[in-house]
């Protein structure tokens, strides 16, 4: 995959971050597993989520769900991190995290 710096960092990302919009929403832990997995496999390292993707996917769901699962697949697949993850908040929210390790 082609990269690129990351702002004004010397942090280089794939050129194709994976949207977690679905991640714990429409897609259950196992597939948000499974694709988190073949993602990074075939070496992406930029995963955009933000807790307002969950609002518009359906009013039972209410932020924070891709969060959660990205976390959980970290811890289980013992990743103290993974280079870069971008997320924001909803208007008038508290911003979730910029979470960026190398």
């Amino acid at each position: 995959m082609k990269t690129v710096r990351l702002g004004r960092t010397d942090i280089s990302v794939v050129n194709a971050p994976l949207g977690a919009m679905f991640l714990g929403t429409r897609q259950n832990r196992d597939v948000s597993f499974a694709l988190l997995d073949y993602y990074v496999s075939r070496g992406g390292n930029f995963i955009d989520s933000a807790n307002i993707y969950a609002h518009w996917v359906g009013p039972q769901f209410h932020g924070g769900e891709s969060e959660t699962v990205l976390g959980e697949w970290m811890r289980a697949r013992r990743r103290s991190s993974v280079p870069a993850v971008w997320a924001r908040a909803a208007p008038r929210q508290q911003p979730s995290a910029t979470v960026v390790a190398t």
